[in-house]
């Protein structure tokens, strides 16, 4: 649906003002690929986030009545370990893969391109300037600067990842 807005606004835009080609693959694989992007890794680690709480949540709410109820069914017992494992699994998948923290960045990204697109065609903001190459050019570094900004978030995480000992490597143990 984004792109459709989007697309329909750059056809108008570039109809209006002399648009290179370059500018329209730019406009096409960098801008409109990359929120597509974003909005694909948002929906995927949001799935992730929201799976591997209910487990969570779910397998600690049956947990406790199958440990009491294996008390008398013996099979009951087995099925307690096995939630056992699953929840234990379900903790240290989200707590390696941060998929909280992961589909937030993702979202926060896809928005602020959104948001600056939507900006742009709308004649808003930064981008009241009537000369509309003017306008572009300034609506590049802004993208630009966003696609920058999220790669620098995302490495900034792993290093706090890093730094609280969550991701370590026999490389990074004292000898």
């Amino acid at each position: 649906m984004e792109r459709v807005a989007f697309n329909a606004w750059f056809e108008e835009f570039s109809h209006e003002n002399p648009v290179s080609s370059a500018t329209g693959v730019w406009f096409e694989r960098r801008f409109l690929d990359e929120l597509d992007r974003r909005r694909g890794l948002e929906r995927t680690w949001r799935k992730v986030f929201w799976v591997t709480r209910y487990v969570i949540l779910s397998g600690s709410l049956v947990l406790p009545v199958l440990i009491t109820a294996g008390k008398a069914i013996t099979w009951l017992n087995l099925a307690a370990i096995i939630v056992s494992i699953i929840v234990a699994l379900a903790t240290a998948v989200e707590a390696l893969l941060r998929s909280g923290r992961k589909w937030r960045l993702y979202r926060q990204g896809a928005d602020k391109m959104s948001s600056e697109g939507a900006a742009f065609f709308q004649v808003l903001g930064a981008y009241t300037n009537p000369d509309p190459l003017e306008r572009l050019h300034i609506f590049k570094e802004c993208i630009e600067g966003n696609i920058t900004d999220l790669h620098e978030s995302y490495i900034a995480d792993i290093e706090v990842m890093a730094s609280q000992n969550v991701i370590t490597s026999s490389a990074d143990r004292p000898p």
